[in-house]
């Protein structure tokens, strides 16, 4: 009873004494400097993956949306940076260092700014999924529905 409710992404394995609930699903982005790969508007994923890769860190719903696309080509990330932190890897990617592979909403702000570009992937679209998930005999108040309401109408991609 000390959690309410979680956001997750990704889920691989659900108990059948929880509620999970499909918010929605958002396109992931390959973002790197402007000057990086100049010329090169869209890479093939086994290009991509011998690339020097800035990823978040191993088991985050993230790198596991990353990983499971590379696998679909027989590739595997060796990233040259992992970071549970997504602004040291925006950072990172605006550097010079690699490419990012992020939720397009991590980076809207970076690219709009024209921090970062992006990269078209000739490949299957990098994307990750989000979920409510709660106890199945949790009494939610009317506030933690409230909240949960909120929840729904404001997580748009």
């Amino acid at each position: 009873n000390e959690i309410d409710f979680a956001l997750v992404n990704n889920i691989t394995a659900v108990s059948p004494s929880h509620v999970v609930d499909f918010l929605g699903q958002e396109e992931m982005a390959a973002v790197c400097a402007p000057a990086y790969l100049a010329g090169q508007t869209s890479l093939s994923l086994e290009t991509l993956s011998q690339q020097p890769l800035l990823l978040r860190e191993p088991g985050s719903g993230t790198r596991n949306s990353v990983d499971a696309i590379l696998q679909t080509v027989g590739r595997k990330a060796a990233p040259l940076v992992e970071s549970i932190s997504t602004a040291s890897l925006v950072s990172c990617a605006a550097s010079g260092q690699g490419i990012a592979i992020l939720p397009r909403s991590q980076v809207r702000q970076a690219l709009a700014e024209g921090r970062l570009r992006e990269l078209e992937i000739n490949g299957p679209t990098f994307s990750q999924q989000y979920f409510l998930v709660y106890h199945r005999n949790k009494y939610l108040t009317d506030g933690m529905k409230r909240v949960i309401k909120v929840i729904r109408e404001e997580m748009t991609f």
